[in-house]
């Protein structure tokens, strides 16, 4: 999936197509795969929020 994503590979099937147009257009409608690849992109690229009860303003 990466490698479709940066262009180092070339869609061989009509499902790989798909894959791209959805990623781009951010269509998490057209596939199982472009959900779960949004979904790993929010997962490894958003910093995790940190609550404390006592903490410097």
């Amino acid at each position: 999936m990466k490698g479709l994503i940066d262009n180092s590979l070339i869609p061989d099937s009509k499902g790989e197509e798909l894959f791209l147009l959805g990623v781009k257009n951010e269509d998490k409608s057209v596939s199982l795969f472009v959900r779960c690849w949004l979904k790993y992109l929010d997962l490894i690229t958003t910093k995790p929020k940190f609550h404390t009860l006592c903490g410097n303003s």
